[in-house]
């Protein structure tokens, strides 16, 4: 599961790469992410590397009217989830694509690829407690409440393989 935390700890990791760049723009927004691709093949990526591509959604919207002209964005199963999906890099390689609010996305951070194996994600279970004899509650006498906690963890060795696309 990814949140803010976790969208933050992996666009502050570092060690990451990354390039400052201009407000995406309708014209500008492919051009970016194939120059993210293009640090990342020299930094080692493989071709055949199942990315995510975790994007703002004022960047997703500017990704979705500029990929209508190239045909490059499609619906399609991913990991048995109907997602949406990008060709990148002359179709040489797919993402998928994360949809971020702009609330949730880290500050001035456009967009985030990230190979799937990059990233570690952990649920650990923080608490539970079994309630009894709820009064006022009918019939119903029990509530469990279980409270989970998601992390993530960058894989130093993969730490060069993550880009991210930021303004100013």
């Amino acid at each position: 599961t990814m949140d803010a935390d976790n969208l933050k700890a992996i666009a502050t990791f570092t060690g990451i790469a990354g390039k400052q760049d201009t407000a995406a723009t309708q014209t500008t927004i492919q051009d970016q992410i194939d120059d993210g691709l293009d640090t990342l093949f020299k930094n080692g990526l493989s071709v055949n590397a199942s990315l995510v591509l975790y994007i703002s959604s004022s960047c997703a919207r500017l990704l979705k009217k500029s990929l209508k002209t190239s045909g490059g964005y499609k619906f399609g199963e991913w990991n048995n989830v109907v997602d949406s999906s990008v060709a990148l890099y002359g179709d040489t390689l797919k993402a998928k694509v994360v949809e971020v609010p702009d609330s949730l996305m880290p500050t001035k951070v456009q967009f985030l690829l990230v190979p799937i194996d990059a990233v570690d994600f952990v649920v650990a279970n923080r608490s539970t407690k079994l309630f009894t004899e709820i009064p006022g509650h009918g019939d119903r006498k029990l509530q469990l409440d279980v409270n989970f906690v998601y992390d993530c963890f960058v894989k130093d060795d993969a730490k060069t393989l993550i880009y991210k696309s930021y303004t100013a």
